[in-house]
């Protein structure tokens, strides 16, 4: 995320190991054209006074930095956030105090990369929209039937936003205690709680998964039991959502599977004509759920997927399923698979990836992914 080496000495030194004093000479007359500047990390943009010219800086202004920036600093203040819409005029603020709002909430991570704040940003911006934008949640459509119900959702997305800007931890990189230290802001999935809430996109339904939310406003992890924030929403709310039959209470595993089916198709945004199950071989679990869950979400996001795991966990089988899922009833071609292995080339990659674009832009006018 530098745009240029401040140490251009370094460089020098390295082009004369590599290719001899007159090479270096005519290095250094290229590198002396170029401007020299510095990367501040998010941290220390905020706590610059100048307005940096580094990278997303640039950005703040966009839409994405704005909406978070505006919900949070009122929920910093404990402002009610129930007839609060986004406003699209920049605020006045600084950007070294719209990124310090931003630090205060961005997965408890002490000097998160721009990309990990990036990502944190797009992920609450997407969330928020689709609540301002949700029956539930329109003041003008609902009124005062559920008070707190903005608050509770920025509350809940701040906790889920841990699965969607902080890269997870594969468990054997924790052998080493040495290098535990540079992976602290990394969670391992098996071991990291999932309460997920989700705004459909017919918009007058949201769907909740891997929570449960107490009589008192206490919200518990569903498979562990753990309790991950004392009151996440007012007793009063609570009572309003269970009288608009939203239970808070649901013991998921319990769930059949034409349930969970249901449930991940009104967040993947699939007609009710195409639910069903694609593969009647394919044991899914609540867990499986909520990965496919967390993909569809990154992908809304435009933030990176990486799944990951040892030979034969069921990687493969888990997004031909998702794929499926999403393409049954039309017998598109939806799924690129490579294998690859010590012989593969460059050149075999290139050639695959060239034709999965080219299988992406077909089943565009289908409105189906291509992964």
């Amino acid at each position: 995320e530098c745009t240029w080496p401040d140490d251009r000495d370094s460089l020098v030194r390295k082009s004369i190991i590599r290719r001899g004093r007159r090479a270096a000479e005519r290095l250094i007359s290229f590198l002396y054209y170029l401007p020299a500047l510095r990367c501040l990390s998010p941290v220390q943009a905020a706590q610059s006074s100048v307005q940096s010219p580094c990278f997303d800086v640039c950005r703040i202004p966009d839409s994405d930095f704005q909406r978070v920036f505006q919900y949070l600093v009122r929920h910093d203040r404990n402002e009610n956030l129930d007839q609060f819409c986004f406003s699209s005029t920049p605020s006045r603020e600084s950007y070294a105090r719209i990124i310090e709002v931003l630090l205060q909430y961005c997965g408890g991570i002490g000097n998160p990369s721009w990309s990990v704040l990036r990502h944190f940003v797009r992920f609450l911006s997407v969330q928020l929209k689709d609540c301002e934008e949700n029956d539930f949640c329109n003041f003008q459509v609902c009124g005062d039937l559920l008070p707190g119900l903005k608050t509770f959702v920025l509350k809940l997305v701040i906790l889920m936003s841990t699965d969607f800007c902080t890269p997870t931890l594969n468990a054997a990189e924790t052998n080493r205690a040495d290098d535990l230290q540079r992976y602290r802001a990394r969670r391992n999935w098996e071991q990291s709680p999932h309460p997920y809430l989700f705004f459909n996109k017919d918009r007058h339904t949201m769907t909740f998964m891997g929570l449960r939310v107490t009589d008192s406003g206490q919200l518990i992890d569903a498979s562990s039991g753990q309790t991950l924030a004392e009151q996440i929403m007012t007793p009063k709310l609570r009572q309003a959502l269970t009288l608009q039959r939203i239970s808070l209470e649901e013991d998921y595993n319990r769930w059949s599977k034409e349930r969970l089916i249901e449930d991940l198709c009104k967040v993947m945004g699939l007609p009710e004509s195409s639910t069903g199950d694609p593969d009647p071989s394919y044991e899914l679990t609540v867990d499986n759920v909520i990965k496919i869950m967390a993909i569809q979400m990154r992908f809304r996001c435009g933030i990176p997927v990486v799944v990951m795991g040892e030979t034969g966990c069921g990687k493969t089988r888990l997004i031909r399923y998702m794929c499926l899922l999403e393409a049954k009833k039309t017998h598109i071609n939806n799924m690129i698979l490579m294998k690859v292995h010590g012989g593969t080339t460059g050149a075999d990659v290139a050639r695959r990836v060239k034709e999965a674009e080219e299988q992406a832009k077909k089943n565009m006018p289908h409105n189906v992914k291509t992964i």
